[in-house]
């Protein structure tokens, strides 16, 4: 291209041609970056939707599914509390539902039992349970288990950040496994049972959205072993 002057004012063939390529270019990066962009926040978007409602579901299904207060329970509740230093007040909601167990509430923790598994059960075979609730209490696992849900919404595209997620949850179950045996000062296979009561329940029981609890997917035979080999130690 030949380019030429009209009155001192140069023409678009005047400008060199490397030029007009990297503006073009550039005005596709750019279209590509926001495209990147709204399908990001579009599933992020989605993903947190689905959580809210998971969630509201839940808190609806606690509501109506109520069973009778459990004076005793919630007195032996309060009794480990105190054991384990929380000086939060941890209520006890006993559903018939088929959640849980699971502990909910991030400013007023509760703990969500399935009748299904206090039903013909003593108060001291409840006890591994309750601590265990009462250790992701105090270990701050809700709050992190808030962290996760926002960044496992934000970051969905990255398969560290699930991986990431599920070793925390194991750390965490672990942690509780091994704490709850040496505030307790019971045999690791008295608690072992415990887990197992809820793994019979498996087909029946369903975990809390975003919640920390003994969930039965999660009572695997490599964690029962580990179990069986602590002593009242924690690591």
């Amino acid at each position: 291209n030949v380019g030429f002057r009209r009155n001192g004012v140069s023409t678009d063939d005047d400008k060199p041609t490397g030029a007009i390529s990297d503006r073009a270019g550039s005005a596709t990066s750019a279209v590509f970056a926001r495209w990147l962009t709204t399908i990001w926040l579009t599933v992020a978007t989605v993903l947190g939707l689905i959580t809210v409602c998971r969630w509201f579901a839940f808190i609806h299904q606690l509501r109506r599914s109520r069973c009778a207060p459990h004076p005793a329970l919630e007195e032996l509740t309060t009794r480990l509390a105190r054991k384990l230093g929380l000086r939060k007040s941890i209520r006890v909601l006993v559903t018939s539902s088929r959640v849980g167990p699971a502990v909910v509430g991030l400013l007023r923790p509760m703990i969500v039992l399935p009748q299904v598994i206090v039903e013909g059960k003593k108060l001291a075979e409840l006890e591994p349970i309750l601590v265990h609730e009462l250790l992701h209490v105090r270990r701050g696992d809700l709050w992190i288990s808030l962290a996760q849900t926002v960044a496992q919404s934000l970051w969905w595209f990255h398969p560290l950040v699930w991986w990431a997620g599920r070793l925390i949850n194991r750390e965490s179950e672990r942690s509780c496994d091994e704490e709850a045996i040496a505030e307790l000062r019971c045999e690791p296979a008295r608690y072992a049972r415990t887990l197992l009561d809820v793994l019979e329940c498996k087909h029946r029981l369903r975990a809390a959205p975003a919640c920390p609890g003994v969930r039965p997917v999660d009572v695997t035979s490599s964690r029962l072993e580990r179990i069986m080999k602590l002593g009242h130690g924690c690591h």
